[in-house]
């Protein structure tokens, strides 16, 4: 927890499993996916074009949380949801745990109404309460009352919660705030069986490097909370020279638990993955997309494409099917990551289909196609040569 404070202001982008959805329309139709989650951190919003850029080059599409700062009104942060909403699956922080001890239950509740009011359709998921067990949140009642007020206004919209704990077995200091004895404690029946997701941070650095037994961990969560996904909450290193194995550690653990969902949300993606040349950027998409699988057509059982011809001189038509009726978003981008067209937008019945792409006015190149239903994505490069 203390290395992660060291940065004051941030977001956090959960990356949830494909990569960008492309405009807002489409994007409102999509579902978070109910079966992985890949997660990650921004430390900040300035620059959210190149944050995006390195979202949209996932072979996934991640899932942002983004951290809602203090003292900051939602109107800060209107533009940066906008774009990332556009990019990736988002996830709300209303409070981080570092600010919890610093409001009261009214003023807690009235900054996260503001929030869900200002964001309501652009937040997938809403964390009412992050690291809600940490020794410097202040007295467990306060914080017990804090969340459940903030998990009763988001449920009353209808909105999806998340809970974070703080894995702290081997270093806390109070025992009372032990991750199992504050949930058992302090976690109110209605959430325990009621959270859409609980989620788990842990920062081994600042727990003398113990390693968790984390499939026994998520077996005793799913004990206590039966209806919940379960994953990850936060991860991270500053150590330079450890970030590339923590990330390949972290994004790869295989836990059965069932409704394990994975998360990890790396703390430092602005710093470790913007721009997208970042080695650990390479290290984090190979660790969520293994390079000796691929990502095939044929990995993606719902989605087969087909560029033809390609090369092409001016026009060619990519084909498709797909295995169920889906929202169908098709666009293409230039090596720049700007979206030079959207060629399909719409709900589609099964079967296989033809979309000509006509590219006379455009600059030759090298250009990607993407094709995104509400779970999966398949991208392809295309080279206009107009010398052919």
């Amino acid at each position: 927890m203390l290395m992660k404070r060291q940065i004051i202001f941030k977001v956090l982008v959960l990356v949830f499993f494909g990569q960008a959805v492309l405009i807002d329309k489409s994007y409102s139709q999509q579902i978070v996916d109910t079966s992985k989650i890949y997660g990650l951190t921004i430390d900040d919003v300035s620059g959210v074009d190149s944050i995006c850029t390195s979202l949209r080059r996932h072979c996934k599409k991640m899932t942002v949380r983004i951290a809602f700062d203090e003292p900051t009104a939602p109107s800060y942060y209107a533009d940066a949801v906008d774009s990332i909403h556009n990019a990736a699956f988002t996830m709300g922080e209303i409070f981080d745990s570092w600010y919890t001890d610093s409001f009261t239950v009214a003023d807690n509740l009235n900054k996260a109404t503001q929030y869900v009011n200002a964001f309501a359709n652009k937040i997938d998921i809403w964390e009412i309460g992050n690291e809600v067990n940490g020794e410097w949140l202040g007295d467990s009642d306060s914080v017990k009352a804090k969340i459940f007020s903030v998990y009763n206004m988001v449920k009353s919209r209808g909105k999806k919660t998340a809970l974070t704990l703080f894995y702290n077995k081997p270093c806390f200091s109070i025992a009372q705030n032990e991750m199992f004895s504050w949930v058992y404690n302090y976690v109110p029946a209605a959430m325990k069986s009621g959270l859409d997701y609980v989620l788990v941070s842990y920062y081994e650095d600042s727990c003398n490097n113990y390693q968790p037994n984390w499939q026994h961990i998520f077996d005793s969560l799913h004990t206590i909370f039966p209806n919940s996904k379960l994953g990850m909450g936060e991860c991270g290193t500053e150590l330079e020279t450890a970030k590339d194995s923590f990330i390949s550690r972290y994004y790869s653990m295989n836990i059965t638990t069932p409704k394990y969902i994975g998360g990890y949300f790396w703390w430092y993606y602005r710093h470790d993955c913007v721009p997208y040349t970042n080695q650990h950027w390479t290290t984090l998409n190979n660790a969520v997309c293994p390079p000796a699988s691929g990502i095939q057509d044929a990995a993606l059982p719902n989605i087969s494409t087909v560029i033809s011809p390609n090369p092409f001189n001016n026009t060619t038509i990519i084909n498709f099917s797909i295995e169920k009726k889906e929202n169908i978003n098709l666009v293409v981008y230039d090596n720049t990551g700007r979206i030079v067209r959207i060629l399909l937008d719409e709900v589609k019945e099964k079967g296989t289909y033809q979309i000509p792409f006509n590219a006379t006015d455009l600059a030759e190149g090298i250009y990607l196609c993407k094709l995104s239903t509400s779970s999966e994505i398949v991208s392809k490069s295309i080279v206009l040569s107009k010398r052919q």
